[in-house]
This record gives structure tokens, C-alpha cells and sequence, in this order.
């Protein structure tokens, strides 16, 4: 399917946005809702709800991150097959999984250890898995000539790929030691992607 002769790059590119947006949208619902809506102290219910609210702000970068990556790829392919739809598709999965992974960290992030690493755990595995498949998904577009790019261009953005995997691994093995260096270690993402943009490759020389 070329792009800009068939519908079907368009299609998958617009279906993915689509998830990643109803993904956040369900997100801020499911975790705050009516906080603070039906009590005659909406500031201590704010208060009360801080679990909520990290992670909404932590499974915020995180989506944003993937919207990022996602973006910079998808602007060089230039064709899709079935491997790149059914990639894409597995992509979409971690995706639409990520407000139950939160959800579920919001309500442990109070209580006691155990449960909270479990929760912990789950959060950084859904994380790291879409990274992976981003990496999945660049090796096959690659492989395939899907692309519009030169193998510069190609290298730089395999190195720049790996930043993903390499932070949410470091959150699934920190989480053993303890679930809250593994929650802080999110921080990484919005400096990695936005301080230092290695959410994109740079031009070719």
C-alpha cells in the first residue's frame, strides 16, 4: 500500500492515533472521574486522590511517548504489509492495556509493599512491551523497504530506539529492589524524549 495512493497508510495511521487518544481519554476518567465533585470538601478529596493523580501524570508521559515515537516513525513509511498492521496492531494493545495497569498502580500506591510491586510490575511490563514492538516494528519496515529513508538516517534512529526499552527496564528491575525507584525512574522519559529528543533522528548528513 503506497502512501499518498492508497488509503490504507492513512487508515492504520489514523486508527492508531485514535486508540492513543481514547487511550489517555479513559485514562483521566477511569482515575479521577468525579473527584472532589460530591463533597462538601473538594480540596481534601483532591488531596486524597494524589495516587490517582501520579499515575495519570506518569501513564501521561508514557503515552506521550509512544504518540512521539510513533510519529517519528510513521512519517518515513512509505508502504504497509501485514506484518507492519499486525506490529502496529500488538503496539496498539499495550496501548489500550495501559489504563487498567494504572489504574490498578493507583490503587496500591497507598497500601502495603507487596501488592504495590505487583502493580508496579505489571505498569513497567505493559511499558516496556511497547517499546519492544516499536523496535520490532522499525526492523520490519526496514527489512521490508518500507521505508523512505537512507541507512543513516536507519542507524540513528535504532540507537534512538533504544531508549525506550532501556528505561522501562530499568523500572521492571528496580522494581524488585523497591516500586518506588521504580515509579521515580519515569522521570527519565520526559528527559530522554523531550530534554533531549531522542524520540526522533536527526537528518541525514
Amino acid at each position: 500500500m503506497r502512501r499518498g495512493t492508497d488509503s490504507g497508510y492513512h487508515r492504520a495511521e489514523a486508527f492508531s492515533d485514535a486508540v492513543i487518544a481514547i487511550s489517555v481519554t479513559l485514562m483521566a476518567y477511569e482515575l479521577l472521574g468525579t473527584t472532589g465533585a460530591e463533597t462538601s470538601d473538594p480540596l481534601g478529596a483532591l488531596r486524597a486522590a494524589w495516587p490517582s493523580f501520579l499515575a495519570l501524570a506518569m501513564s501521561f508521559l508514557v503515552v506521550g511517548q509512544m504518540w512521539i515515537v510513533h510519529h517519528n516513525l510513521w512519517r518515513f513509511v512509505r508502504e504497509v504489509d501485514q506484518g507492519m498492521l499486525l506490529l502496529n496492531l500488538a503496539l496498539l494493545f499495550f496501548v489500550a492495556v495501559l489504563p487498567v495497569a494504572a489504574k490498578l498502580l493507583a490503587a496500591h500506591l497507598n497500601g502495603p509493599l507487596a501488592p504495590l510491586r505487583v502493580a508496579a510490575g505489571l505498569y513497567a511490563a505493559v511499558a516496556l512491551g511497547q517499546a519492544l514492538l516499536f523496535n520490532a516494528a522499525l526492523r520490519w519496515a526496514w527489512s521490508k523497504r518500507l521505508f523512505d529513508m537512507g541507512p543513516e538516517r536507519y542507524a540513528a534512529f535504532r540507537r534512538h530506539f533504544l531508549i525506550g526499552p532501556a528505561i522501562y527496564l530499568v523500572a521492571f528491575l528496580l522494581n524488585f529492589a523497591s516500586p518506588y525507584l521504580s515509579i521515580a525512574s519515569y522521570l527519565a522519559v520526559p528527559v530522554a524524549y523531550l530534554g533531549f529528543g531522542f524520540g526522533r533522528a536527526k537528518d541525514e548528513p
